[in-house]
């Protein structure tokens, strides 16, 4: 069954505070010995919040790290600040989706001096076996890749394998995981925002190309709360968002929408609102994190694929839907216009007067059903055609 994509009413607890629980502190856990002695441990290059945190929290971090690298059920920090402990807690999760235990459920523990001290994950025992079984289908993903790809390649080969490999469902799954980590794409094909947004920052990670996980609110959902991405090429940044990238079918039709793959600030700006705190805002934590500036509008799909259009031009518009039929893309047509009045000349054009039907049976391809679907907001038609 193809995903509802306006429900998103599980997206809130776990996203936003990755299910950071405090053991209170009349419970106090002290170390005596042994916490001093740890090696330094090694930060990843990807690490985009990393780069957000000040030194108390990065150290947490690292040691949060060197703990899960071990599979560790619990780690020992270096006493700091609740709040401290929360942030670093937030953008190590958001940073290593490759950790997928520490988003279902970790408890911190205090001393006697209202400090963090300890951290444990709930754990199901078999998180070293997934692990590797994660990392062979990630790797077996990433050789698919043709060897001379280009980034953007790159970044398209991941964004198309996991849309056609997952569907959004919200419906209870084995561990309570709520189809928000990378388990939920790789292992049971079906997840929400979160599962989307992570597996393309594991699977960027895996191509060497420099990204972060994004979380914030979007347009139309039961809740507001959605996540996506932002990534760089080359010297400038774009944003994706993998799961709205997803179209809602109907049963038997499957699609696939580029509508934000490598867009700009404006294009994203239009339905998703970024919360820079990282959810951690609304629990009263004061806390940052800046995103780069995303001017580059000319490597979005439409404009890579000569389907952006300043104007309505019948006979521009025209052959592009007959090429786009003779090379046999027929299960969906894009284009983007520069205005709304664009958008609404082509839909009276192509739809109300059914100029479409006379396009598609030009190129001798026998079709009864074509649908059509427009983001207004985008200025986005998009036309399906069904083979008979």
């Amino acid at each position: 069954m193809r995903k509802n994509r306006s429900v998103f009413a599980t997206v809130g607890a776990v996203l936003l505070l990755t299910g950071c629980r405090p053991i209170p502190s009349q419970e106090p856990v002290s170390f005596s010995s042994g916490h001093e002695e740890l090696q330094a441990y090694p930060v990843p290059s990807q690490g985009y919040y990393y780069n957000c945190l000040n030194q108390s929290q990065k150290t947490a971090y690292g040691e949060m790290y060197n703990a899960c690298l071990r599979f560790a059920s619990h780690v020992e920090l270096t006493p700091l600040s609740q709040n401290d402990y929360l942030v670093a807690c937030q953008a190590f999760t958001m940073d290593h989706p490759e950790f997928y235990w520490t988003d279902q459920g970790t408890q911190y523990y205090f001393n006697n001096y209202g400090s963090v001290v300890r951290a444990s994950y709930d754990m199901q025992g078999n998180e070293k076996e997934t692990f590797a079984q994660l990392e062979d289908i990630a790797q077996g993903i990433v050789r698919s890749i043709s060897y001379d790809a280009t980034t953007y390649q790159k970044l398209k080969y991941i964004y198309e394998y996991i849309v056609w490999n997952t569907d959004y469902d919200t419906s209870p799954r084995e561990e309570d995981r709520l189809g928000q980590d990378i388990t939920s794409v790789f292992l049971d094909h079906s997840a929400v925002c979160g599962g989307y947004a992570r597996a393309f920052l594991y699977l960027c990670g895996k191509a060497g190309v420099d990204g972060a996980m994004v979380i914030g609110d979007a347009a139309n959902m039961t809740n507001g709360s959605h996540a996506w991405n932002i990534v760089r090429i080359a010297s400038n940044w774009y944003w994706v968002d993998p799961t709205w990238g997803d179209p809602v079918d109907e049963p038997g039709i499957q699609s696939i929408n580029y509508n934000y793959f490598c867009v700009d600030d404006a294009t994203i700006g239009v339905d998703h609102f970024i919360d820079r705190t990282l959810g951690l805002g609304n629990k009263g934590i004061s806390f940052v994190c800046d995103y780069p500036v995303c001017q580059d509008s000319s490597i979005d799909y439409f404009h890579v694929n000569g389907s952006y259009f300043e104007d309505y031009s019948p006979d521009l518009v025209h052959m592009y839907i007959r090429k786009r039929i003779e090379k046999g893309h027929v299960s969906r047509i894009s284009m983007r216009f520069a205005s709304g009045e664009a958008l609404e000349n082509a839909i009276e054009d192509l739809i109300d007067n059914y100029v479409v039907f006379d396009i598609v049976s030009a190129t001798g391809t026998q079709s009864e059903v074509i649908r059509y679907s427009a983001n207004e907001k985008l200025h986005i038609l998009n036309i399906t055609v069904v083979v008979q």
